[in-house]
């Protein structure tokens, strides 16, 4: 309780607090004041005074003692700290996964990284089984890439040339993209710049229209990043974790590097 009158202390409160915090209700001849608020650093008033007849009837002060704001938050996770996990949290969680149905996953084959594209692959998947497949080859335009030549033409010599030129596989590829879109994730490994060239070349050619491309394309190295792993490389994290992948040669197959960017995706989200 207060030391001073009861008019010293409320105005001792009005002077160091202002009004700010206090509730007054007059009616009648009566006056009623009732406050609450910090009254120095880490020290809570709560007060109440009642005049009738502008005579102070009665007052009263109470001083809490050390309670912070900081100090409700922090018994909040302290009591949540000995709580069973179910219950901590209850609404949205944040981390929660979106679960992923049907898989649109590509990759492209260039004659050097801003050439053109001379073997695309896609292989679309619903609940984790593949249910549609493209693989399409073309001669190479121009002279071939010194890289190319060693390190990718020897990992795609199973895969037959099936159109003669490069229009007529883009053309394939996006028809088969159009009719195995819909409700589908599309997604690639580090897709900038192949995949994307690839996807700008449908459209600049006239093979699929101006909203016909991926909203969004989900470029899998922003998920492999996010969960801590090297986002430029999908075999490591395969090897790390054990994934099979089925066999469809190594890198720079795009069948292989289609599946495993598939394979991968569907990992992250378990």
């Amino acid at each position: 309780m207060g030391c001073k009158s009861n008019l010293e202390q409320l105005a001792f409160w009005r002077e160091t607090r202002g009004e700010k915090g206090t509730l007054t209700i007059k009616y009648s001849g009566f006056h009623l004041a009732v406050g609450f608020g910090w009254l120095t650093d880490g020290v809570w008033i709560i007060f109440m005074s009642f005049w009738a007849g502008g005579e102070n009837i009665f007052s009263f002060f109470i001083f809490i003692l050390p309670f912070r704001p900081s100090f409700f938050v922090n018994l909040r996770k302290l009591i949540e700290k000995g709580m069973p996990k179910t219950f901590k949290r209850v609404g949205k969680n944040k981390n929660k996964k979106m679960k992923i149905n049907k898989i649109f996953s590509f990759d492209a084959e260039t004659n050097g990284l801003w050439g053109k594209a001379f073997s695309i692959a896609a292989l679309v998947y619903e609940n984790g089984i593949e249910i549609a497949r493209f693989i399409g080859r073309c001669p190479i335009e121009g002279e071939t890439n010194g890289w190319v030549a060693e390190n990718v033409l020897p990992k795609m010599t199973d895969i037959a040339v099936t159109h003669g030129s490069y229009d007529e596989m883009v053309r394939a590829f996006a028809e088969f993209y159009l009719a195995n879109k819909a409700d589908a994730t599309v997604i690639a490994h580090m897709g900038f710049i192949v995949e994307v060239k690839l996807l700008r070349d449908a459209h600049d050619l006239g093979f699929i229209g101006d909203w016909d491309a991926p909203y969004p394309l989900i470029d899998i190295a922003g998920n492999l990043q996010q969960a801590g792993e090297d986002p430029t490389s999908v075999d490591d994290y395969v090897q790390k974790h054990g994934l099979k992948v089925r066999d469809f040669g190594t890198t720079h197959n795009p069948l292989y590097d289609s599946e495993v960017a598939a394979v991968v995706f569907q990992h992250l989200q378990i």
